[in-house]
């Protein structure tokens, strides 16, 4: 993962700033490094965002402070490109009614964190699925190989053949022992005898 400074943090897309990003969170900078360079951070970024918006009303140092504290406080988990992202979806689709305070960034914090958690919901939703897909394709796989030993135990020469053509395959081999040991010992025992 490569390093940046607040300036080339991405704010693409909110998978981008969540998933490709340092894991570095502002609770752990806080906590690792002080509670100063994590306010630091965040006073970086709001203070682009005054400089961004032209509004008649902007921010004094200590609601930044303030604003800084309680992102650490209550959302510390959020990662310093996650806080540039929410604050500059804040400058393109944030109502500021001509002035920035408090409540308007917070407002756009609590905004960006229920986004954030319908991305997160909706990828751990959609890597439960995709486990799901894979043991569904391994369990079909089973039911295949179980189908082809039932039938080959019955006399059908081309399950017969299938399953010389799968034997040829060691891992195979011991997946099928693994899972049918019953019947193939039968059936292994049973070519032995001729």
């Amino acid at each position: 993962m490569p390093k940046y400074t607040y300036e080339q943090l991405p704010t693409n897309s909110i998978s981008s700033v969540i998933y490709d990003t340092p894991e570095l969170t502002i609770g752990k900078i806080a906590r690792l490094v002080s509670r100063t360079a994590a306010q630091s951070i965040i006073s970086i970024g709001l203070n682009e965002v005054a400089e961004a918006l032209n509004v008649g009303k902007t921010l004094n140092s200590t609601q930044m402070r303030m604003i800084a504290d309680y992102v650490i406080d209550n959302f510390h988990y959020l990662k310093p490109s996650e806080i540039k992202y929410c604050f500059h979806r804040g400058i393109f689709q944030g109502e500021t009614y001509n002035k920035l305070d408090c409540n308007i960034i917070g407002k756009w914090i609590k905004s960006y964190d229920m986004m954030r958690d319908d991305e997160t919901s909706s990828r751990s939703l959609s890597k439960e699925q995709e486990t799901k897909t894979m043991l569904d394709g391994i369990e079909g796989y089973e039911m295949m190989i179980q189908s082809l030993v039932d039938r080959a135990s019955d006399g059908d020469k081309d399950a017969i053949e299938s399953l010389k053509r799968w034997k040829l395959s060691d891992s195979r081999m011991a997946f099928k022992e693994r899972h049918f040991p019953d019947k193939f010992k039968k059936k292994n025992e049973n070519e032995k005898d001729k």
